[in-house]
């Protein structure tokens, strides 16, 4: 499974290169984020169905930094360019995919989550087939 695990708070927590970090899935938080990608909900279709082909760095970024933001505060949050460093040095697919597992599990019910694992899932299985 990802880097994304759920604790008792309903904050997940997300390890880049390294560092965990603790994404919260605040009102706040995702308000902002909806001010930059639109829909949340659409935007982790967008992600699921498309495979993500039509989801940007900067959108990748934004979302995990506004979670962290939200989990960790500004003192320990990386800026933006630095945490859009450790991203590509994990890799875009990877945290892709946890950025919209920490939204989906943020807004959707157990039943529409289930849907978005079973989608993390069979990308999982395609990367280690590439590997």
């Amino acid at each position: 499974m990802s880097g994304i695990k759920e604790t008792i708070s309903g904050e997940f927590k997300m390890d880049l290169n390294g560092t965990t970090f603790r994404l919260k899935p605040s009102f706040e938080c995702l308000v902002s984020i909806e001010d930059e990608v639109g829909a949340i909900a659409k935007f982790v279709q967008r992600a699921a169905v498309g495979e993500g082909a039509d989801i940007t760095i900067r959108e990748i970024t934004f979302v995990i930094h506004q979670g962290i933001l939200a989990g960790e505060g500004e003192k320990i949050c990386p800026e933006y360019a630095a945490l859009g460093t450790m991203i590509l040095k994990k890799g875009l697919l990877t945290c892709m995919i946890e950025a919209i597992q920490f939204l989906s599990r943020g807004i959707l019910d157990e039943e529409q989550q289930k849907k978005v694992n079973d989608i993390v899932k069979k990308h999982e299985k395609g990367s280690k087939k590439k590997k």
